[in-house]
């Protein structure tokens, strides 16, 4: 796995400043997710490219 093992420890305050108890998360990214997710940000990109590209063109040759 991507990024395994890798924790995060916070350590959180209650309304009145008083230090409670850190917590830990394991982070855990797959490399499948970091996949679907770069394949769904470039997709959008280039929609949005390829939109302002043929908006750009002169009439007649749309």
């Amino acid at each position: 796995m991507l990024l395994a093992g890798i924790a995060r420890t916070e350590q959180p305050e209650d309304e009145e400043g008083a230090q409670l108890p850190p917590g830990s998360t394991l982070v855990r990214v797959t490399p499948e997710d970091v996949l679907r997710d770069t394949a769904k940000t470039l997709t959008r990109r280039s929609s949005a490219v390829l939109v302002a590209a043929y908006t750009a063109l002169p009439g007649p040759a749309r």
